[in-house]
């Protein structure tokens, strides 16, 4: 054996040790991170009930030292901005639901398209064409606006078979008669003799 060699297999279980050593380093520190994540998630929580909690209580003091002092102005305008938040936060949830129901609506009847928010937007300019109908929960004309939509910017959309398997556009491969006939034989012989009697 050569004097390079016997070196190297003396340094291999140094190494390995040094390996097993950083790994053993690096789970430790890993482990510290998770319950170190795990403790401020629970404080976090703990710190937001107690904010709640005396939040709740400050406004109760609010609303109580406004009726002992007969303020029925400053009664009002508490109620009135309580109502006002409330309204926000509704109208902010009933955007988002019609925004994802609009973008359900428009990625079914436009499979091929390369961006369904792309084909929103471009829907959006002509808002005429379909509406959300509010008794019956839906959206209506989305097909007929993304026809439209498909003649007049057709770059919006792939040139592709659409693939039924998944919806979205892709190559289709044609198959082979033995294909056609092990999936639906029956179909297989009524195409051929289709064929011939054509």
């Amino acid at each position: 054996m050569s004097t390079d060699q016997e070196l190297d297999t003396d340094k291999k279980p140094e190494l390995e040790k040094k390996n097993d050593d950083a790994i053993n380093s690096m789970t430790a520190r890993l482990d510290q991170l998770e319950s170190s994540n795990k403790r401020l998630l629970e404080e976090s929580k703990a710190w937001k009930s107690k904010f709640q909690n005396v939040k709740s209580e400050v406004e109760q003091r609010e609303t109580d030292q406004l009726k002992e002092n007969d303020d029925f102005k400053g009664l009002y305008e508490r109620k009135s901005q309580e109502v006002e938040d409330m309204k926000g936060e509704l109208l902010s949830s009933r955007k988002s639901g019609l925004k994802s129901t609009l973008k359900y609506e428009v990625a079914r009847h436009a499979k091929d398209a390369f961006d369904v928010d792309t084909v929103i937007y471009n829907l959006s300019k002509k808002s005429d064409s379909f509406a959300y109908n509010k008794e019956e929960s839906s959206w209506e004309g989305v097909g007929e606006a993304i026809n439209d939509l498909r003649k007049d910017q057709d770059y919006l959309f792939s040139k592709d078979k659409i693939s039924m398997e998944t919806g979205r556009p892709a190559k289709v491969k044609e198959k082979n008669t033995e294909q056609v006939i092990d999936e639906n034989p029956s179909a297989a012989l009524n195409s051929l003799l289709e064929k011939m009697l054509a």
